[in-house]
């Protein structure tokens, strides 16, 4: 057995090693994915401020606080103006359509892009395969 036949099989069964270990690797992405896509309001990327009205709320005055505390000092304390509920509930109900739009685009393309780079990883695996099969069968 040459040299060259050395080397054309450990790199067809190096391929190959990679490829299986891609798609081993992609699997647990892909089904994070679709359990994801199935329910984006509890999906990892899905601000908990946006479940409910009272979060949001809370969430809002505690950022206003942070804000009027760094610009005014620790020691000036400032009252901070809060807008009624109907604007704030207009505002939580603009945000959250526009989070779910986002989290579900990323849940999206990260589905997609996964499912891409497996089948890639696949088809390069079954030609590698095949390749080296041949190889070897025709050495015999």
């Amino acid at each position: 057995m040459s040299k060259q036949n050395i080397l054309a099989q450990v790199y067809g069964y190096a391929v190959c090693l990679v490829t299986l270990i891609i798609i081993v690797f992609s699997i647990p992405s892909l089904v994070k994915s679709m359990f994801s896509l199935s329910d984006v309001k509890h999906s990892t990327n899905y601000a908990t401020m946006y479940v409910s009205f009272e979060n949001y709320k809370n969430e809002y005055i505690t950022l206003q606080n942070k804000i009027s505390t760094r610009e005014q000092g620790e020691k000036d304390k400032v009252k901070i103006n809060i807008p009624d509920d109907q604007s704030l509930l207009k505002m939580y109900e603009a945000e959250k359509a526009d989070k779910f739009d986002k989290t579900f685009f990323q849940i999206k393309r990260r589905f997609f892009s996964t499912l891409v780079l497996t089948f890639v990883a696949l088809i390069l695996f079954i030609l590698h395969w095949k390749w080296v099969r041949k190889y070897v069968s025709n050495e015999q």
